[in-house]
């Protein structure tokens, strides 16, 4: 039992390193998630920063954007400001060859200035007239003289501000057409895009529509009453039935280990009551209550038996059951195995056609998509022109506004030079008229005069430098233009960069979630760790009591328990503490007692050495004296009296002292006999607790071994039990191996037998593509499916090796998984079979390859039977 014992310890002690390793893997994978997690929230953040920059900088342009517009709104404001200006001074300089001045009474007085608002309407300024006053005749055609100056040249500005004018409106129009013409291509877009839309639908719903097609294929009329038709979905629906009934048996088979065990646990809890019984006194009170209790366990032993016989019965049935639907399912894969030659000609047919129009109508739809793009392009291209023209006319505005700032300018000079003017000819009209011709006038005319021709280059020189400005102006929205394109094709980058942010968030949601279900594993291991510490092993027990007890015994040692969880060691440990107490404190009372001996035989000597002092005393005293003791006559002789007195009190003192000290001893012996009792008695009753302690501990010893031996007994049936789950499921799955062989020779055999038609024919048709695609599909899914069954089989022998000491708790729940897999496996696989024997051979592909030709022919009106 001890080697035994050893080797499953030693059995035991792999499988926890096993489980180590395995914990010390996990760790390592999270270590290396949280790493990749770590890089990944770094390449988070630098993609937050960057967008965080991209936006600032598209909040600033924005800022711009709006201080251009506001600048162009004030800008616009002032050029109708100065247009006005401009028409009501046209006006004023109309009036001004009148002389008759206007009424400065009439104004008010915030218009006494030259800058005042003007009595017409709008924002002109009022320019006062001072030389349309009362003068001479002789000053008169001086003055008319240089009004014309005057008037030219306010003519040619009129001329000017005209011509400006005219190109305003033109623009203002050709601006109105552009901005109808871009509602309009905003509109056609609109449509273009919902018309996209509906197509996508449409394709998406055809897409659908062909899956369903291809996977379920709806069965003509006339093959509705054909069983044959019906066989690989009756076939499916006895599957889905085998497999919910094997399910069924396997619950049953859980419940009644349970009953079982619960059964067991209710018989030993009846025969312990029955002992205690036994035990009892019948005129007890405790006695009727037993007998109660022991009823009531009866009736639930019966209830259960019942339960179990139940059970037994509903398990027979259900097996009698699935060995049935086992036998139709085999009759049905052989009449399958048989009928797979037959041919479903006329649902061929139908599925031809309806592919063939798909697929025209799908090209049809594509064409039109291909259209409805290139006209969104031109759109778009359209409205960046307009775009570009509005720009322009902006950039032509600005100019405009530069133009009247130019024109404030001049008029100012004007204003200076007519003053001037105007000073000459007072001069002048003073020199008239005392008649003496002052040539210094003449100069300051003539300097006049010239200085009238040099603003006139001036201007011209003006309108060259705008010109050379509005070119100045066309290279820099020509850059401008450049820095839009560029701007767009930043915001399309920074749109890329936001997918690619989406999709790095949803790939870490993944990593997280991931990470999170590591975590759970994690978790789960502890917690699985845990429940392996505090789990009872029946193996561990024996030995651990063996040890405890050696350890209680010998008491070299202290008792540790392993952990909190271990009930034994903590249980041994308080009775060791408890015996250990119980022990040092008799141990202690021991040694006060020998103290206390030891004092007193101390004290006894002290008074044995001075009796003999006395005695010794007593001796000398009768030597000295001499021979026998002398009796003594009293007399009535005083003297007499007074010696006899004496020598009786120094007798009578020597006894007193004797009497005294012969007490004293004789206390102290029944001292010394009273504390030798008690502690005889406190040494029996040490005895009694420790032999009913070793008691107690073999009736332990003895339940710990009921128990162990029950538990041993229910864990090598439920051993059984999982070995044969575990052993049908590997059935199953050789079963699954077998059916996936099978297909993959069909998959093979259709194969040859599509390369041997196309050497052959050496065309190949649509529905020879369409099978090949259809056959790489299956082998594709094949393969998944064996990697499935490899990966099942590992798992299986997995559980088998490590067993349910190895895995834990999660045992069960493991093997139901994976039986749950493989019934779902074996369902896909029966479903994948009944499809390749439907599946047409070679022969009525030729067949379809006429029907197909005359399709071809009307492929307008199978797309529109298909709509």
């Amino acid at each position: 039992e001890v080697i035994l014992l050893e080797k499953k310890l030693e059995e035991e002690e792999f499988k926890y390193r096993q489980l180590q390793d395995s914990h010390s893997k996990s760790l390592q994978e999270q270590s290396l998630q949280e790493t990749s997690q770590h890089q990944l929230e770094s390449k988070e953040r630098n993609l937050r920063d960057k967008l965080k920059q991209l936006e600032e900088e598209l909040a600033a342009k924005d800022e711009l954007l709006k201080r251009k517009t506001s600048d162009l709104n004030k800008a616009s404001q002032k050029h109708y400001q100065l247009e006005q200006e401009l028409a009501f001074y046209k006006i004023d300089s109309k009036f001004d060859t009148l002389k008759e001045a206007p009424n400065l009474h009439l104004e008010s007085a915030d218009e006494s200035s030259d800058f005042q608002e003007s009595p017409y309407i709008g924002r002109a300024r009022f320019r006062v007239n001072k030389y349309a006053q009362e003068t001479d005749i002789s000053v008169r055609p001086q003055k008319a003289h240089m009004i014309n100056i005057g008037k030219s040249f306010s003519d040619n500005q009129a001329f000017q501000h005209s011509q400006e004018e005219h190109t305003k409106t033109d623009i203002e129009k050709e601006l109105n057409k552009k901005q109808k013409e871009l509602q309009k291509t905003e509109e056609k877009l609109k449509a273009l895009q919902s018309d996209l839309w509906r197509t996508e639908s449409m394709l998406r719903n055809a897409t659908t529509a062909l899956k369903k097609i291809a996977t379920d294929r709806f069965t003509p009329e006339s093959f509705q009453v054909d069983n044959k038709y019906k066989l690989p979905q009756i076939l499916t629906k006895k599957m889905q039935k085998v497999n919910e009934m094997r399910d069924t048996a396997t619950q049953m088979e859980s419940e009644i280990d349970r009953t079982q065990a619960i059964l067991v646990k209710n018989t030993n809890g009846l025969q312990k009551l029955k002992s205690q019984l036994a035990a009892m006194d019948i005129n007890s009170s405790l006695h009727a209550s037993k007998e109660k209790d022991i009823v009531e366990k009866e009736s639930q032993v019966n209830r259960m038996k019942e339960k179990m016989n139940k059970l037994q019965q509903e398990l027979e049935n259900s097996k009698n059951a699935l060995a049935q639907e086992t036998a139709d399912i085999k009759n049905l894969e052989e009449a399958l195995s048989i009928d797979q030659n037959e041919k479903n000609v006329e649902v061929h047919h139908e599925l031809d056609d309806i592919i063939t129009g798909l697929t025209v109508y799908l090209e049809n739809v594509k064409s039109e998509s291909q259209n409805y793009k290139q006209e969104v392009q031109m759109l778009i291209q359209e409205k960046n022109s307009l775009e570009d023209k509005i720009q322009h006319m902006e950039s032509n505005l600005v100019k405009l506004e530069i133009e009247t700032k130019n024109s404030k300018i001049m008029q100012r000079r004007l204003a200076e030079l007519e003053d001037s003017l105007h000073r000459t000819e007072e001069a002048k009209a003073d020199a008239e008229l005392r008649s003496s011709q002052n040539q210094e006038l003449q100069n300051r005319l003539d300097r006049a005069e010239n200085e009238a021709k040099q603003l006139k280059q001036i201007i011209k020189e003006n309108q060259i430098k705008m010109e050379a400005d509005r070119k100045l102006m066309q290279n820099q929205l020509k850059m401008e233009r450049e820095r839009a394109d560029k701007m767009t094709q930043k915001i399309q980058d920074v749109k890329q960069q936001e997918l690619e942010t989406r999709k790095i968030l949803s790939q870490l949601e993944s990593a997280k979630a991931l990470n999170a279900g590591l975590k759970d594993q994690v978790e789960e291991f502890k917690h699985i760790q845990q429940t392996e510490e505090s789990s009872f092993r029946p193996s561990e027990l024996k030995s651990k009591l063996t040890k405890f007890t050696h350890e209680f015994k010998t008491n070299k040692n202290l008792i540790q328990p392993e952990s909190k969880n271990d009930v034994l060691g903590l249980a041994f440990q308080e009775v060791q503490k408890h015996a250990q107490e119980q022990m040092n404190s008799s141990i202690m009372e021991i040694e006060k007692l020998k103290k206390y001996n030891e004092k007193i035989e101390e004290e006894n000597k002290k008074l044995a050495s001075e009796l003999n002092l006395l005695k010794n005393n007593l001796e000398k005293d009768k030597n000295k004296k001499g021979g026998n003791p002398v009796s003594i006559v009293y007399r009535p002789d005083p003297e007499s009296e007074s010696g006899g007195d004496k020598a009786s009190s120094l007798n009578s003192d020597e006894k007193q002292l004797f009497d005294e000290l012969q007490q004293e001893l004789l206390e102290l012996k029944r001292f010394m006999r009273l504390h030798e009792s008690h502690l005889s008695k406190k040494v029996l009753e040490a005895e009694t607790e420790a032999h009913h302690w070793k008691d107690e501990m073999n009736q332990k010893e003895k339940q710990f071994e009921s128990e162990i031996e029950e538990y041993r007994q229910l864990s090598e049936l439920m051993r059984e039990k999982q070995e044969a789950r575990i052993q049908v499921i590997a059935q199953d799955l050789d079963q699954a191996q077998f059916v996936a062989d099978a297909l993959q020779s069909l998959l093979e055999t259709k194969e040859k037998a599509l390369s041997e038609e196309f050497s052959t024919s050496g065309i190949k048709n649509q529905m020879i593509s369409a099978q090949e695609e259809e056959l790489v599909k299956l082998y594709d899914i094949l393969e998944k499916q064996r990697d499935e069954i490899e990966n099942l089989n590992q798992m299986l022998d997995h559980l088998a090796q490590q067993g349910p000491d190895g895995v834990g708790i999660g045992f069960d729940d493991e093997l139901w998984h994976i039986r749950q897999e493989v019934n779902n496996l074996k369902e896909t696989l029966a479903m994948q079979s009944a499809y390749v024997q439907a599946m047409p051979s070679v022969g009525h592909i030729e067949v379809q390859t006429n029907s197909q030709d005359a399709s071809d022919n009307h492929p307008r009106n199978e797309t529109h039977i298909f709509m």
